[in-house]
């Protein structure tokens, strides 16, 4: 499987023009992309996971301003976004009417920021933002290195070289609620300074009155008291 370096990226753009689906670096975790506005793009993206029509992909954008174009941003999310991306961070919005994306029967995105110059890059030569998800088989663990993605996804049309900071995925921050809830993640030995970055960010939020809570949930009880998220579409 070819491997793309940075300076490479007009090639990558190309591909994703044609529906197709390349494994690229983020802050995070590896990731896999395809363009959002083509149905055979997003068919190509599951096939390449084995990933359930009933997960919905999360989208990445190059700036705020390609943020607003898809998705309607209030002040409270607009401090967000400021505050916290391009970061480990994902914020839920609500979509915009007429907007163009594959995903159809959903009134909420989930969004990320692009995490490096490069990831920008193709965005904006791309035209429009990327599907982004976790480089790996839907249920199995994120792959780590560029010869895990390939043995995972024997699929993909390419991988873009590079490198990834934190080694954990990102935490939703759902800027469509109004009650603060918290879950909390599951013990990771890799989570060290992520965690103390997600712990400051909580707190921040909280005063906010913003609902918070981390792809590898697990259930925060407070006096058996649980909320569920099960109403909320399934980004992880």
């Amino acid at each position: 499987m070819r491997r793309f370096k940075a300076e490479e990226i007009q090639e990558i753009i190309e591909i994703l023009k044609k529906d197709g689906v390349i494994s690229v670096p983020t802050d995070t975790v590896y990731g896999v992309c395809s363009q959002v506005s083509s149905h055979q793009a997003e068919e190509n993206l599951r096939n390449v996971k084995h990933r359930p029509l009933t997960k919905a992909f999360p989208v990445m954008c190059a700036d705020l301003e390609q943020i607003q174009e898809i998705a309607e941003v209030d002040d409270r999310a607009k401090k967000v976004i400021e505050g916290f991306m391009p970061g480990p961070l994902t914020v839920i919005l609500k979509r915009k009417d007429g907007v163009n994306l594959s995903q159809e029967n959903l009134d909420t995105i989930a969004i990320r920021m692009a995490t490096s110059d490069t990831l920008a890059k193709i965005i904006k030569g791309l035209g429009r933002p990327i599907f982004m998800t976790s480089a790996n088989q839907s249920g199995e663990p994120t792959c780590t290195s560029l010869d895990e993605i390939e043995k995972s996804c024997p699929d993909l049309d390419g991988m873009l070289e590079g490198d990834v900071s934190f080694g954990e995925a990102s935490t939703i921050v759902d800027c469509t609620k109004r009650r603060t809830s918290y879950f909390k993640t599951r013990s990771n030995h890799h989570a060290g300074h992520h965690r103390k970055i997600i712990e400051i960010t909580r707190d921040i939020l909280a005063c906010m009155g913003i609902f918070l809570y981390h792809l590898e949930q697990e259930i925060w009880r407070k006096e058996d008291n649980v909320r569920s998220i099960e109403s909320s579409p399934n980004y992880t």
